[in-house]
């Protein structure tokens, strides 16, 4: 494709321009004859226009165009196409934009590891104190409960050491009255009943009146 035909079809394009601005500089007005097409080429032309805007009534730019561009082919531009994919593929990359690359991600996964590793031990810390505090509760009701096991142990144990004692004085003293003539049933009855009252306590004495 020619310059020319180049230039005639971005002048004809949608919507038509008014002038045109030559490299930012001569203005070319475009009349309204059938001619004006190839009247503004010929005046481009001639003024070796390299940059051309196209302007509407106001003097806004519709568009630009490189005169001096190299017109590419279907072919051109799929080749190029073709390029710019390889280059976003990570084989293409330098050697040092790939050994960068690879820091990055590593540094970001340590970082990520060692966030997840921080937060485990948190939560092992958490769950091993609340595991102590239940095992010092669990110990200090389980030593309360033997301490009243062991009291109640005891209170009985010496109940019974006092029942025997109780009735190995009575047995003594009985035959020990035997010898007096009195009645051993009746002074053995004596002594259990005074032994039996020293296991069960002192009696409760009555209020006073008025007390």
């Amino acid at each position: 494709m020619s310059s020319d035909s180049r230039i005639r079809r971005w002048l004809q394009e949608r919507p038509w321009p008014v002038s045109v601005r030559c490299d930012g500089k001569t203005i070319v007005r475009l009349t309204s004859k059938n001619t004006r097409w190839s009247q503004a080429e010929t005046a481009m032309t001639m003024l070796g226009c390299h940059t051309a805007e196209a302007l509407n009534e106001a003097g806004e730019i519709l568009r630009v165009i490189e005169i001096d561009s190299p017109v590419q082919t279907v072919e051109a531009v799929a080749e190029e196409t073709a390029e710019q994919k390889e280059l976003l593929l990570p084989e293409s990359w330098p050697e040092g934009e790939q050994a960068q690359l690879a820091r990055i991600i590593v540094a970001a996964s340590d970082r990520a590891a060692f966030r997840h590793e921080r937060a485990w031990g948190k939560a092992f810390e958490t769950v091993q104190h609340v595991v102590s505090e239940y095992k010092d509760m669990l110990k200090l009701v389980l030593d309360r409960l033997t301490q009243s096991e062991q009291i109640r142990l005891d209170s009985i144990e010496a109940r019974e050491v006092a029942a025997d004692d109780a009735l190995e004085l009575a047995h003594d003293t009985a035959r020990a009255s035997n010898g007096g003539g009195g009645s051993a049933e009746a002074l053995l009855g004596t002594v259990a009943q005074g032994a039996l009252l020293r296991m069960a306590g002192p009696t409760p004495q009555p209020k006073k009146e008025g007390a």
